[in-house]
């Protein structure tokens, strides 16, 4: 069923209702943040946590695990080079494939890999979120359509009623077992939240700001039914939060680079975002309407962020060699 979405817009100056807060708390964080060495090339592509951090690389073609103790183990895998990532239900660790545009893998603890060809439908995947659907299987989204894989590697293709093209890099969100949101450009006047319903195929909303035509980070409140999208302008960025009754946006500080995986949920109910602009993360209370920044450790610039195992958020900086886990 379609969301009956009423559209507001409510643009608040940054810097006097919504400006950054140096809180005490936030000067202090580098208390929270745990540095991890990978001993495996970069630059990391995203990271899944489970018993060992998952992550890709944009410079190998293997799946790299990294253990509590901070060990380093990589399975190559010639042919296939992991994108984006997602822990499935199943205990394997989904990747979509940087070089093969109708293939995704899926890799035991123990490296084996099993890859999944698609063979219904004609989608050009480029390298997208994958996200995990409850018994449903992956979703993951081409350059004409949505595509859901069973759990036994078949393809069901639903293309978007309106034609829209998806981001190069998507960012996506997960409601549940029966819904993926995922955003899309390119509109004269902004972009789109679209909604992969199960059984019903696809629904899209439109984001009626300029800035999203081109739409970087998303994520998903459960608690208050709400999507969050960074809308990256070419002068100024949005966060706009999306109810099935309303739609408002307030100017984020400072400028924000398209990428997907910049936005994360953290267990304290704010939103941390890598900007991937300066030497820290950006925390947004949805209580409070305000923004804080909280600094690395070590000046590096974080380009994604993901919530991991046991409630820490797994960061990826621009430092070779290391990942970082903060904890909110």
């Amino acid at each position: 069923m379609r969301r009956n979405v009423t559209w507001h817009a409510l643009v608040v100056g940054g810097v006097v209702a919504f400006g950054i807060a140096h809180s005490q708390a936030a000067r202090a964080a580098h208390s929270s943040w745990h540095i991890i060495d990978v001993r495996a090339p970069g630059p990391y592509v995203d990271a899944v946590g489970s018993a060992s951090l998952w992550l890709s690389s944009g410079s190998l073609e293997g799946f790299i695990a990294v253990g509590p103790s901070g060990r380093t183990k990589v399975f190559k895998t010639p042919g296939f080079m992991p994108g984006y990532l997602t822990l499935g239900e199943d205990g394997r660790i989904w990747a979509t494939d940087v070089h093969h545009s109708r293939s995704v893998g899926a890799i035991t603890t123990h490296g084996q890999l099993t890859v999944y060809q698609e063979r219904i439908g004609s989608e050009q995947i480029p390298t997208s979120r994958i996200r995990a659907l409850g018994n449903y299987g992956y979703t993951y989204v081409g350059a004409s359509g949505a595509v859901l894989q069973g759990w036994g590697g078949e393809f069901y293709p639903f293309p978007y009623p309106s034609g829209l093209t998806g981001n190069h890099d998507i960012a996506s969100a997960l409601n549940g077992n029966t819904d993926v949101y995922f955003t899309e450009c390119c509109l004269l006047t902004g972009g789109a939240i679209t909604d992969f319903q199960v059984l019903q195929g696809v629904v899209e909303d439109p984001l009626p700001y300029a800035e999203c035509a081109a739409p970087a980070g998303m994520t998903y409140d459960g608690s208050n039914a709400t999507i969050y999208v960074a809308c990256a302008g070419a002068s100024d960025a949005l966060l706009v939060s999306v109810t099935p009754s309303a739609t408002t946006s307030v100017v984020f500080p400072g400028s924000y680079v398209t990428r997907v995986d910049t936005i994360a949920l953290g267990v304290d109910g704010n939103l941390y975002f890598a900007t991937g602009s300066g030497p820290s993360l950006v925390r947004f209370s949805p209580s409070s309407g305000m923004f804080s920044t909280v600094p690395t450790p070590d000046g590096s610039i974080p380009r994604a962020i993901e919530l991991g195992a046991g409630g820490d958020l797994v960061v990826i900086g621009d430092r070779s060699g290391r990942v970082y886990r903060f904890a909110p």
